[in-house]
Parts: C-alpha cells; sequence; structure tokens
C-alpha cells in the first residue's frame, strides 16, 4: 500500500487515492496478462517496491514542467514502453542469460526484497517514522502505539499458532488479519482510543476503464513536448523494464524452485511485457514476479499456472466490489502479515557463507 502511494505522491493529493487503485490495476494486469504458458507455475506479479520508487522519481521529474494530468499520462508511457522493451528482451531470447546469474546474487536480491518490505513496516507498526522514534522515544509508550504493536505481535501469533495445525481449511494469514482486526478493536473500545488514523481506509473500487492517452491535453501531443521529454522516458522506462525483468527471475527461480520445474526465462519476459501493456492502459504501475507473493501463494495450494489466473481475477473483484471491506481493517495488522512473508521470504543460504568467514581457513 505504501510504495503504490509513494509512486504517485509527487503529482500531489488529487492522484493520492489513485495510487492504491493503480496497484491493484497492476496486480490484476499482471496475474491475468500471461499469453504464454512456459512460464513459472506460481509466479505471482504485481507492483514491485523499487520499480515504484523509481516510478516516483519520473513523477516528480515531469511534475517539474508539466501539470499532474500531463505527468500522469507520461508515466503510463513509460510503463507501456517499459513492457515494449521487455517483450522486445524476450523474443530476442535476452531471458537466457538468467541461467548465469550467480545464486549469490539472486540471494542478495531475494534478502535485499525482505529488507526493502521490512523496513516501510516500522511506521503502521509503531505509528510513527523511526527518525521520529528516535527523536522522541517517548512516543512508543503512547497509547496508539502500544495498541498497534500489540495488533500486529497478535497478528504474527494468530498466523503461527494456525500455521501448527497440519490441515487448517482456511489460509492462516485470512485468520490472522480477523484474529488481529477483532483484537484491535475490542482494545480500542475498551480503551476509548481514536483509531480513524490507524486504519487501511477506503480504496476506490469500480471496473477500470482505459486511462492511457485517453484525455490527452494538447501540449502532450505537441513535437516540442517530444523534444525535451523523450530521452528521460525513454530512460526511466529502460530502467523499470531492467529492475522489473530482473525481479521476475528471481520470482521465476523461487518457482521452480518450489515447484521443482524448469521454466522457460524468455516466456516469462514475455508474460511480463504483456502484463505492464494492460497495466499502462488501464492505468496502473509497473508489473513484476515478486518472490514474496509466490511464496505466499505456494504456502496456500498453489501449484498450477491457474494459479495466476485466479490471483488475477481476485484483484478484479477487489476492484469491483471489496472496497468496503478494507477500511475497518487496521494498518498494524497489515504490517504484521508482511513480517510474516519477510520471514518466509529471507533466504538462508546467506548465513552459511558468513558462518565459514569465521574460519581463517576458509575466508578466501
Amino acid at each position: 500500500m505504501l510504495f503504490r502511494s509513494v509512486a504517485l505522491a509527487p503529482l500531489g493529493s488529487a492522484f493520492t487515492a489513485v495510487g492504491p487503485f493503480a496497484g491493484l490495476v497492476s496486480l490484476a494486469a499482471g496475474n491475468l496478462a500471461a499469453p504464454s504458458r512456459r512460464g513459472g507455475s506460481v509466479v505471482n506479479s504485481g507492483p514491485y517496491s523499487v520499480s515504484a520508487l523509481m516510478l516516483a522519481s519520473a513523477a516528480t521529474t515531469f511534475s517539474l514542467t508539466h501539470s499532474p494530468d500531463v505527468a500522469f499520462q507520461l508515466l503510463l508511457l513509460v510503463v507501456l514502453l517499459s513492457g515494449l522493451i521487455q517483450l522486445l528482451l524476450g523474443l530476442l531470447r535476452f531471458g537466457t542469460i538468467a541461467k548465469y546469474i550467480p545464486y549469490p546474487v539472486f540471494s542478495g536480491l531475494m534478502n535485499g526484497s525482505a529488507i526493502l518490505i521490512l523496513l516501510p513496516q516500522a511506521q503502521p507498526i509503531f505509528n510513527a517514522t523511526p527518525a521520529l522514534l528516535l527523536k522522541e522515544p517517548s512516543l512508543l509508550l503512547s497509547q496508539t502505539t502500544l495498541l498497534s504493536v500489540a495488533a500486529a505481535a497478535l497478528t504474527v501469533l494468530a498466523y503461527a499458532l494456525t500455521r501448527r495445525l497440519n490441515r487448517p481449511a482456511v489460509p492462516p494469514a485470512f485468520i490472522a488479519v480477523i484474529v488481529g482486526s477483532l483484537g484491535f478493536h475490542a482494545a480500542a473500545y475498551l480503551g476509548n482510543i481514536s483509531v480513524n488514523e490507524l486504519l487501511v481506509g477506503d480504496i476506490p473500487t469500480g471496473l477500470p476503464l482505459l486511462r492511457l492517452f485517453a484525455s490527452a491535453p494538447d501540449d502532450l501531443l505537441s513535437l516540442h513536448t517530444w523534444q525535451t521529454l523523450a530521452l528521460p522516458v525513454a530512460s526511466f522506462a529502460t530502467s523499470i523494464a531492467l529492475i522489473n525483468s530482473l525481479s521476475s527471475f528471481l520470482a521465476q527461480s523461487f518457482s521452480d524452485t518450489l515447484c521443482r520445474e524448469r521454466t522457460d526465462p524468455n516466456a516469462e519476459l514475455l508474460n511480463q511485457g504483456s502484463a505492464n501493456l494492460l497495466s499502462a492502459l488501464f492505468g496502473g504501475l509497473p508489473a513484476a514476479g515478486s518472490s514474496s507473493r509466490s511464496k505466499a501463494a505456494y504456502d496456500y495450494g498453489a501449484r498450477t499456472r491457474a494459479s495466476r489466473l485466479a490471483g488475477g481475477l481476485f484483484a478484479v473483484l477487489v476492484l469491483i466490489w471489496a472496497g468496503p471491506l478494507s477500511p475497518p481493517i487496521p494498518l498494524s495488522v497489515m504490517g504484521g502479515v508482511l513480517l510474516i512473508l519477510v520471514y518466509g521470504l529471507v533466504d538462508r543460504w546467506l548465513l552459511l557463507p558468513i558462518g565459514e568467514l569465521m574460519k581463517p581457513r576458509d575466508r578466501r
């Protein structure tokens, strides 16, 4: 949720509510647009933190010289072009180089992704940024902070206890969200604590419509505009295409390991390129394969490519109907769920060479 909002934050308050909607669009497009059946079986695609931050940088650049509406259209063009680049790379079979990437690189990317997911959770769980907590440690003892921390801890505990069951009929994360939310609201009611700012809040809903150039202003189509913006648009699109492709390779490798198969990285590039084309058309963020979401899908029973389609359809249903269900969910509970995903995403292989460094004979 945080990165979805950050990506469009430079465009101003008018686009604050567009961020979560754009994230859900990319989640739907990332899983529905998979024309090649030779990609990873349980790769779950959607917004990626790094590319979302890169898109925020592009939004800052474009908003300096253009209105927010024009800048938003330029961002969608960046997403579209990044998809075209991925399609071209897949057709030229550049994905083959993925098998030559050393495992330590994938391990570093996996653990780096876990850190990127982990760090932003300090805000919803402690109800303040780490910098603010360092300046004012007394905030840790405030009612709202204690309530948020307790709700996150209860969410993690509920998940752990549910996982101890051999075959839980309901996904443990779903139970954890319910238990954490009920505990949060019960404690807030008994303590008479105002919690409006601690909840997820309303998410815009509705059937996605075509947004790319749907209402292109005249200055967006002028030759002068493209003389100054052609290079920035191309550079941002290329950077996002490359980082999303690398994330997708990592998710595909993760999927292959879990499902004990070997799929085609070029086919996955075609899938991700198609996803970004579709996402751009309907106003979404850049989509990439996610190791954390793929791991979560596998843990909840996903084993075939049908899980990708099911994930995309579920995102569409959320876009259309599930908006009213999100406001009562506390942000700290969602932070607790992400802590669980981070724990499952961390690659323990990295601990082995660190242990070997303690032995002088193995140091080299």
